[in-house]
């Protein structure tokens, strides 16, 4: 399915056929807050429900926003039960498959926030779900729309590069580790990996075309997060550094992937192709788009040069 012509073309099919879609919001954290402040500039959305465990939370939120009647919940399936046209799904990591699978299997399309799943399995029931019910399922990887991922996209495909044999990519936070749920693994599931690690490895896949993996070699530690020089917020038990080199089933060709809480990795990223060598980087660091999207760890983007 061509994706990128459903981003350009459906909301004009909506807009024209007069339509309103009908949002519901699992989980009422910090980051559904995001999501209702992009819902609420759409003139084409309506939010029609949201649900929270925690009694009352949900009740907050909607209310944080002026809109006090619509309704809230404290069980999914009662919101599920509403006219939806789809929800986003703003839950712990540990809980973004069942709620994306309920969700769909009750006939509602699913924005399912990243990381898509916290194991291979649950990110396969996920999958096999959408194929069954035939409800989108869409994760919350938002920079593979900005300019710049757009931008190497396209030069990747059209074949400037050549045979891309090699990309390096990776992430931190400048800010240094976070606290609360991105450390509990009983709701995180992982850590950095997790966090931004997914940005990262989901810019590399899908500028590739998101080939078959064969081989992974990967190492991760938590020496930062259970050092109190470095974090001192509470409990910590999940990684906060990682490391992979991917190798893929049609040439070989692979790429290393670094990141980490505590480390400041400039999220560099590294795409040279076969014809010719690269000659140093051209760097386009873009602050402005990452302000505009609210990416507080968007270093920049860099692009080897080549010479033909």
């Amino acid at each position: 399915m061509d994706w990128s012509f459903i981003q350009k073309y459906a909301p004009m099919y909506v807009e024209a056929a007069g339509l309103t879609l009908r949002i519901g919001i699992i989980g009422t954290g910090g980051i559904a807050h995001s999501h209702m402040r992009s819902y609420l500039q759409m003139d084409d959305v309506e939010i029609v429900g949201a649900s929270d465990i925690v009694p009352g939370k949900a009740r907050a939120f909607l209310d944080e926003f002026e809109l006090n009647d619509v309704p809230a919940f404290e069980n999914n399936a009662e919101l599920l039960k509403l006219d939806l046209d789809g929800v986003s799904v703003c839950t712990y990591n540990t809980t973004h498959h069942i709620c994306a699978c309920e969700a769909m299997e009750a006939g509602v399309n699913v924005l399912c926030e990243k990381p898509m799943s916290v194991t291979l399995e649950q990110a396969v029931e996920m999958a096999r779900t959408q194929k069954k019910t035939g409800k989108i399922l869409t994760i919350g990887f938002q920079p593979r729309y900005g300019a710049n991922m757009r931008m190497v996209k396209e030069l990747v495909r059209s074949g400037e590069l050549g045979r891309v044999y090699y990309v390096q990519t990776g992430g931190g936070r400048r800010r240094g580790i976070p606290g609360g749920t991105f450390v509990d693994k009983k709701l995180a599931g992982v850590g950095c990996l997790a966090d931004i690690g997914c940005y990262a490895l989901d810019m590399a896949l899908n500028t590739v075309g998101y080939k078959r993996p064969v081989t992974v070699s990967a190492y991760s530690s938590d020496f930062f997060g259970k050092n109190p020089k470095y974090y001192n917020k509470g409990p910590f038990d999940v990684d906060d550094f990682s490391c992979a080199l991917v190798r893929f089933e049609d040439d070989g060709a692979g790429f290393p992937h670094e990141l980490g809480h505590a480390h400041g990795h400039d999220g560099r990223y590294v795409v040279p192709g076969h014809r010719g060598r690269p000659q140093g980087q051209v760097s386009q660091p873009a602050p402005e788009l990452g302000r505009r999207m609210g990416w507080r760890h968007w270093r920049g983007l860099h692009v080897p040069r080549y010479r033909r």
